[in-house]
């Protein structure tokens, strides 16, 4: 093969290349503002929250408030069959799983929907709903996640949870 024949071939392959990182690139960058936009609602919500209890030194860490206090705060809960559990915090989230912290408070329903999980039950795969409440007990913002499935448990109260898809809704 001539070497200026070759060199042709070279430069379009690399166009090809090119051309394929360029839609990809676009397919990822809208995946990812998708992604960003449910971090930033979660963080424009949680980030004050977040921010002070990490910087006060008032209650040792590891102190439990009374589960009168603890359901007065503004924080977040977790709806699943029909059933509500109290979360502590909502420790990360991407664009397909989000780790949540148990409360004080833990329901029959969510524990049910972790053990059918861990047991690889076909009742593994549920619809669950997110609401975070301001200081006022008020809903702000919450969260529809389809198809979702418990993939881990540490410690028994740092809960991830896979899903299918997420969508913002005002409560």
């Amino acid at each position: 093969m001539p070497e200026a024949q070759a060199i042709g071939l070279r430069q379009q392959r690399l166009s090809m290349n090119v051309k394929i990182g360029r839609s990809a690139g676009r397919r990822a960058v809208r995946s990812v503002g998708a992604v960003a936009t449910v971090l930033l609602a979660l963080s424009a919500v949680a980030g004050t929250a977040t921010s002070a209890s990490a910087a006060s030194t008032a209650v040792p860490h590891g102190a439990v408030a009374p589960k009168s206090e603890a359901l007065s705060q503004p924080g977040s809960e977790l709806g699943v069959n029909g059933q509500v559990e109290h979360l502590s915090e909502v420790v990360a989230m991407s664009d397909h799983d989000i780790t949540v912290q148990r409360g004080a408070n833990h329901s029959g329903g969510f524990d049910d929907w972790i053990n059918a999980a861990l047991n690889n039950s076909p009742e593994a795969k549920r619809n669950f709903r997110i609401v975070r409440y301001d200081a006022n007990n008020r809903p702000t913002l919450g969260w529809q996640f389809t198809d979702g499935w418990v993939s881990k448990v540490a410690d028994g109260e740092l809960i991830t949870i896979n899903f299918s898809r997420v969508e913002v809704v005002r409560p």
